[in-house]
C-alpha cells in the first residue's frame, strides 16, 4: 500500500500532471465567470430586443455594438481553446477574456443609462407638477402622480421581460394621455411650472388666453390669486 501511495505522488509531481492540474483550475475559473458574462449577456439581448423599438436611443446602439463584439470574442476563443486547449494558460488568451467581459458589462451599462436617461426625458418635465396638479385637479392630477411615481420605479430597473416593457410603454402612454387631457404640454404648463417654483410666475403669464381659459376649466380662480408684495 505504502508503495503504491508513494507512486501516486510521484505521478502527480510530473510535469504534464500538475500543467493538466493548471489547466483544469484555469478552465474552472473561466467557466465560473463566463456563466455570469453569459446571463448578462441575454439580460442585454431580451433588453435591447424589448425597448428599441419603443425607447429609441443611441445608449442601444451603443449597447448593440458592444454586445456583437462580446459575441464575435467569445466565438474566437471558443475556436482556439478548442483548437488548442493548452492556450488557456496563456497571457494572449487572458487577454481576450477580460476584454469578453469588458464588452458584455459595457453593453449592459449602456441598457442602464439609456433606460435612465429615456425615461427621465419623458417624465423630467412634470415631476416637479405632480403633487400641484395633483391638488388642483384631484381625478386626472392623482393619475398623473401615480403614473410619474410608477414610471421613477421603473426608471431605476430596465425591463428584463417583454411583458415588462409593454408595462412600461402602456405607463408612458398614459403619461402622454394626462399631460395632454390637462393641458400641460402648453402655456398653462409652462404658466404651472413657473407658479411651482421659488420666483414664482410673471402676472403676463397669467393673462395668456390658453391659460385663462385652463384656469377657467378647472375653477382656480382662487388658487391663483395675485399678492402684491410691500
Amino acid at each position: 500500500m505504502t508503495n503504491l501511495v508513494n507512486l501516486k505522488e510521484r505521478l502527480l509531481a510530473l510535469p504534464a500532471v500538475r500543467k493538466g492540474r493548471k489547466h483544469q483550475e484555469r478552465y474552472a475559473a473561466y467557466l465560473d465567470k463566463t456563466r455570469d458574462v453569459k446571463a448578462k449577456l441575454e439580460k442585454t439581448v431580451a433588453f435591447i430586443a424589448n425597448t428599441s423599438s419603443i425607447l429609441p436611443s443611441k445608449d442601444c446602439g451603443e449597447a448593440l455594438r458592444s454586445t456583437r463584439r462580446a459575441v464575435s470574442a467569445a466565438l474566437r476563443l471558443h475556436e482556439t481553446l478548442a483548437s488548442n486547449p493548452e492556450s488557456v494558460l496563456e497571457n494572449a488568451v487572458e487577454k481576450r477574456f477580460i476584454a469578453l467581459f469588458e464588452h458584455v458589462n459595457s453593453a449592459w451599462k449602456y441598457c442602464q443609462e439609456g433606460w435612465e436617461k429615456e425615461i427621465d426625458a419623458k417624465i423630467r418635465n412634470w415631476t416637479s407638477l405632480a403633487e400641484v396638479v395633483g391638488k388642483l385637479v384631484p381625478g386626472e392630477g392623482t393619475r398623473l402622480r401615480i403614473t410619474i411615481a410608477s414610471l421613477q420605479s421603473a426608471k431605476a430597473s430596465p425591463p428584463k421581460t417583454k411583458t415588462e416593457a409593454i408595462n412600461a410603454q402602456r405607463l408612458l402612454e398614459d403619461l402622454k394621455g394626462s399631460v395632454t387631457r390637462l393641458g400641460l404640454d402648453t402655456a398653462f404648463g409652462k404658466f404651472l411650472q413657473a407658479a411651482a417654483s421659488p420666483e414664482g410666475a410673471d402676472l403676463d403669464a397669467a393673462q395668456v388666453t390658453d391659460v385663462q381659459e385652463t384656469i377657467a376649466k378647472y375653477e382656480l380662480e382662487k388658487v391663483f390669486r395675485v399678492r402684491l408684495l410691500p
